[in-house]
């Protein structure tokens, strides 16, 4: 993850998150930093329609990351052929991105 999109994440606190769109996104990006490649199986999200909050984050107006997802039998996990895994590519991720659905949080 470059240093400034880093930087930005580190000052934020749940706690302070107002909407689930923020709290999914907040997800996706600390799980970029833990051990299991960044990938969230969708009933981990600590927000209700977590499904619908991702899609939301691919359009333009909330940042239109880029949001992977596979099933758990693609990624060789277990699951019910309806387990979906999330993950943000952070390849091409900006603090940008990240103030248009946070804003000036952090």
């Amino acid at each position: 993850m470059k240093k400034e999109v880093y930087n930005f994440v580190k000052k934020i606190s749940r706690n302070t998150l107002a909407t689930n769109t923020q709290r999914a996104l907040y997800d996706l990006v600390t799980a970029l930093n833990e051990g299991d490649g960044g990938w969230i199986p969708l009933k981990k999200f600590r927000v209700s329609s977590a499904g619908a909050r991702v899609r939301d984050l691919r359009k333009p107006q909330y940042g239109q990351f880029d949001i992977r997802c596979r099933s758990a039998s693609r990624l060789d996990r277990s699951g019910t052929r309806h387990t979906f895994y999330y993950k943000l590519a952070q390849r091409n991720l900006t603090v940008g991105q990240l103030r248009k659905v946070f804003g000036n949080i952090a």
